[in-house]
């Protein structure tokens, strides 16, 4: 049986685990990392010439929008997992904030069978807070951790009544994931075109101030440290 191998040459690793970076050369034989050496024979491989380049393990995005389903005009499950790919990603992790929402399990079913359809590459789907992201009804989040999800997020939307956001770290303490939360106080920044200082009453247009994120900022850390959740 023919084995393929490949010799990336004197590529400056990063190291995760060891938190180090040094020169060496990797040997990679049927997509498996066989030798890491400072110098490797380059005989009877493919070479790639590394020189000055990074050589890291592969990324994870932390926030992206894959926009399906609802807006496939815009991305699709299968094409932001090609771009990743592309660019050094293999793992994603999807915002809830299609149409309609991640608030059903059916949702999150659909989008990890899209998922599998790219052989190796992890999408870890985020759930909304609540139903529509409308700030009020708590979203099924026991059912939807059951189906997948990672986290929880309204994202794009903040969740204005305290109690809802109480009620949501309450329940999500025991499933053990955190909340994603879009820090806004909507009465401060509604009409918003930019941020609120000087050059944004030089050019006449409605500022928003650093407040509206401040304070909500402060209040949901206030709920997450008496309640004991990561958020």
């Amino acid at each position: 049986m023919k084995v393929s191998s490949m010799l990336i040459k004197e590529g400056v690793i990063h190291d995760p685990v060891t938190k180090k970076k040094y020169q060496a050369d990797i040997l990679i034989e049927d997509g498996q990392i066989q030798e890491v050496a400072p110098t490797i024979d380059r005989k009877g491989h493919e070479v790639v010439e590394a020189k000055g380049l990074w050589v890291l393990p592969g990324l994870i995005d932390m926030h992206v929008h894959l926009r399906e389903p609802g807006r496939e005009d815009e991305e699709t499950v299968l094409s932001g997992m090609k771009a990743a790919i592309n660019g050094g990603f293999v793992s994603l992790v999807c915002m809830a904030n299609t149409d309609p929402p991640v608030d059903d399990p059916s949702v999150v079913d659909y989008i990890l069978a899209e998922a599998r359809k790219v052989p190796g590459f992890r999408l870890y789907p985020v759930g909304t807070i609540t139903k529509d992201r409308k700030g009020s009804q708590l979203s099924e989040m026991y059912l939807l951790r059951e189906r997948g999800v990672v986290a929880f997020s309204d994202d794009g939307s903040p969740i204005m009544d305290a109690l809802t956001m109480r009620r949501a770290m309450e329940y999500c303490k025991p499933l053990g994931i955190p909340l994603i939360l879009h820090e806004e106080d909507l009465s401060l920044s509604e009409g918003g075109q930019m941020h609120e200082g000087f050059y944004s009453t030089l050019l006449g247009r409605h500022g928003i101030p650093s407040l509206s994120e401040e304070l909500v900022v402060f209040r949901d850390s206030a709920l997450a440290e008496a309640i004991g959740v990561p958020v």
